[in-house]
Order: structure tokens, then sequence, then C-alpha cells
């Protein structure tokens, strides 16, 4: 089953949804992700927003954002930009794909692959607990469609 809500309570500035609406003229898919998304289906106006992009490199991504504001390149190593709009205190983390692989026994023994490039395959495994991705997933992997890539643009 699955449940749906339009969530009210993600307000999105227009210089950050002039910067979306760019990113999708180039086949760049934004997605809100993280705990603002709990928080908006708790009812709770979210503190901060993090916008995932699938498909671009973290050069791009910070291209993309130079001019519409502020960027701060503090959460490189994990592939996060701080993006904070021109005459405004809100700040966004904006992030590309990746994943996280264990390496030893600490907590911080990992390392991260960037992955602008996911595949189907690879996303239903990443996704596989979230219905209304999975199914999409699911649907696009029943059609034979699982060698395309998350970034990959619509007319390839």
């Amino acid at each position: 089953m699955i449940i749906q809500k339009k969530l009210d309570n993600i307000n999105l500035e227009t210089s950050v949804l002039d910067v979306i609406k760019r990113l999708k003229a180039q086949s760049f898919v934004s997605l809100i992700v993280g705990g603002s998304v709990r928080d908006a289906i708790l009812g709770v106006s979210p503190k901060d927003i993090d916008i995932e992009v699938c498909g671009i490199d973290y050069e791009t991504l910070q291209l993309f954002l130079h001019g519409a504001g502020t960027v701060n390149l503090v959460g490189k190593a994990f592939g996060v930009i701080k993006f904070r709009p021109t005459h405004s205190d809100m700040v966004y983390d904006f992030s590309i794909p990746r994943k996280e692989n264990k390496i030893g026994v600490k907590h911080q023994d990992f390392e991260m692959i960037f992955d602008s490039e996911m595949t189907i395959e690879e996303a239903l495994k990443f996704f596989g607990d979230i219905p209304a991705i999975a199914d999409r997933l699911e649907s696009m992997k029943a059609t034979g469609l699982e060698y395309l890539t998350l970034g990959q643009s619509a007319t390839t």
C-alpha cells in the first residue's frame, strides 16, 4: 500500500526553485531528501532542507549554484555543498548520490563513492524499502530497463 501525502510545509525559496529548474532543463533530477522529509511528514516545518541531485558531478553542481547565492564547500568529502541564496538566512544542503562502504571496525572506517551514474538495479538495493520509489524502479526493471542509470537523460 502506498500512502501519499502532500507536504505543504516544505517551502523552497524562489532562487532555489530557479536552480532546480535550470538543473531539470539539463536533465538532472533534484530530490528533497533526509530529515526535512521526515519533519514535513510529521507536520513540522523543516529547519534545513537537503536536496540530492542525480546525474551530475560535484564540480558541475557547484557551477549551477554559483551566482544564485553563497556556496560553501565545507562538506566536499561527503559530496555536500552548503548553499545560501542571496538575501536569505536559510542554508540548503545540495548533494550528489553516494555509496558508503564499511572498510574497518571503527565507526569512521568507511569509504565514500560518489555515484551520479547509479544503475536502476543498484538503486533498487538502496531504495527497496521505500515503496513510492521502489515501485517505479521495479516497473523499469520489469520492462528490461535495469541497465539505465539514475542520471541518464530520458532522450538517450
